[in-house]
């Protein structure tokens, strides 16, 4: 993200996750950021078997795994613990290559494989960005 587009989100009090997503180039994520708001703002509207099911959709092979269903908040966390994960690694390459190095020994990441990752995980997303959440 450029940083003077990520000042003015930071700058405004109103600004959302949809917002840096979107600023990331990162739209493709959006039934992501829906289906976690969905569980983070639980209000009387939130039908949260309808927003687990987003999660559970986002999975790879999710219609042939019986587990699947079951798996749909762990897996949503742990993409985004990974996406993290890979964020952190690329700010401390912004210190040092060589810290940034070793630390991407110790995540246990590599930045070919964690884009592709990342890359399917999206394409996923968007491939179901017509799941409902309500």
């Amino acid at each position: 993200m450029r940083p003077d587009r990520a000042a003015r989100i930071e700058a405004n009090p109103r600004s959302t996750p949809r917002d840096w997503i979107e600023g990331a180039g990162w739209k493709r994520l959006n039934l992501l950021n829906r289906a976690l708001g969905e569980f983070a703002h639980g209000s009387t509207r939130t039908n949260w078997n309808v927003a687990r099911g987003a999660l559970v959709a986002l999975q790879a092979n999710a219609e042939a795994d019986e587990e699947a269903q079951y798996t749909g908040r762990t897996h949503a966390l742990a993409a985004m613990i990974f996406i993290i994960s890979v964020e952190c690694a690329a700010w401390v390459d912004s210190f040092s290559s060589q810290l940034g190095e070793a630390y991407r020994k110790v995540i246990r990441v590599d930045d070919a494989g964690a884009d592709r990752a990342i890359d399917a995980l999206m394409n996923r997303a968007w491939e179901k960005r017509g799941t409902p959440l309500r």
